[in-house]
Parts: C-alpha cells; sequence; structure tokens
C-alpha cells in the first residue's frame, strides 16, 4: 500500500517542509493515500480479476472482447446487448457461466478456427451440448450440415450467430433440430 509517508517522500523539498501532521498538506496526502486504495486492490488481486472463471461480470464482458466474442457480452439485465430475437421473441443469451467457459477455452478453439472441429468444439462449449454434430455434404462442395438437439431450437438465432462467425467465408451450412440426434462420429482432422 503506498502509505501518505511514502508519497510525501516523492514531493519537492519546499512542500515536505510544510508537512507538520496536521496541516493541509498532511490532509491533501491523506486523500492521496485512499484514492490509491482501490487500484492497490485490484492489483493484489490481478490474477483473480483476470481469471474468466472467477473474475467479475463486468470484468467478464470486456473478456469476451479481448477474445472476439464482444458481441455475446451481457448487459446489466444478464441479455445480450446487440443480437436479434430469437424464435421464442427474446433475445439471444449466453449465461455468464458459458461465457466463462468461452474465454477460458478461447485460446486452444482459436488454434482450429475455421475447421469443423474447431466449430463443433465452438457450439459444443457456447451450449454446453455435446450432441452437436457437424457433417461435411457429399452433394455440395463446401457445404456443412450442424445438428443440434430438438431442445436447442429456441437459441437457433444463436447458434446461426456462432456459425456465421466462425464458418469459413466461402462456406455454406445447414442448421436442423431433428428429432433423433444424428449419430456421433469420429473427429477428424478437417
Amino acid at each position: 500500500m503506498v502509505a501518505a509517508d511514502r508519497i510525501a517522500t516523492l514531493l519537492p523539498a519546499v512542500f515536505q517542509q510544510t508537512l507538520r501532521g496536521d496541516g493541509p498538506m498532511d490532509a491533501l496526502l491523506s486523500v492521496m493515500e485512499e484514492l490509491h486504495r482501490p487500484s492497490e486492490a485490484a492489483l493484489a488481486n490481478l490474477e483473480q480479476t483476470i481469471d474468466p472463471l472467477g473474475a467479475p461480470l463486468p470484468f467478464v464482458n470486456m473478456l469476451m472482447g479481448w477474445v472476439g466474442l464482444g458481441f455475446l457480452a451481457s448487459t446489466p439485465q444478464g441479455r445480450s446487448s446487440s443480437l436479434p430475437p430469437t424464435s421464442a421473441g427474446r433475445p439471444p443469451r449466453v449465461s455468464p457461466d458459458r461465457m466463462r467457459l468461452l474465454i477460458a477455452t478461447a485460446g486452444r478453439l482459436g488454434k482450429r478456427r475455421g475447421t469443423l472441429w474447431g466449430l463443433r468444439s465452438l457450439l459444443r462449449v457456447a451450449t454446453g451440448d455435446q450432441a452437436i454434430e457437424i457433417e461435411e455434404s457429399i452433394d455440395q462442395a463446401f457445404h456443412f450440415i450442424v445438428y443440434a438437439p430438438r431442445r436447442l431450437d429456441v437459441d437457433a438465432g444463436l447458434l446461426r450467430l456462432f456459425i456465421e462467425s466462425e464458418k469459413p467465408a466461402f462456406a455454406s451450412y445447414e442448421l436442423q433440430f431433428p428429432e433423433e440426434p444424428a449419430p456421433p462420429r469420429e473427429p477428424t482432422l478437417s
């Protein structure tokens, strides 16, 4: 902590001579000491503050921007601020816990960005649903089909937003919600 006496040593000699313990300069040093307190507390817990799994929600929103997912940042009411409504008429929502996981896995996912593996992993982390599968089309070049469980139909807008932001620009896709989940496939290096 930056104590008033430490701050006093940084002052020019003419100001240091006016320090008596009860004068206006002493009061000013006490105010300066108090002004440093919040910054020092934040720096003392810096590792916890920037850890996405333990950071306060406003900082999580900032971290989302750092990893390229700022469009998902929550408003104080917990809704994403700039996203179109879902089919249920509500704004798409990514829970704070999902946002934290997305930030924590952003480095690993970023290395595989633009691949089916990367997109599938991103969708699974974002929704928390491991049943999401992606299949390359055999009939159409540069086309893939995303199979998501029927229960995710209400968040189709959010799924589309993730797919659009992560798929290669030249690729097209379909988003389907089959009654029966797609059979799990072996991961490929595509």
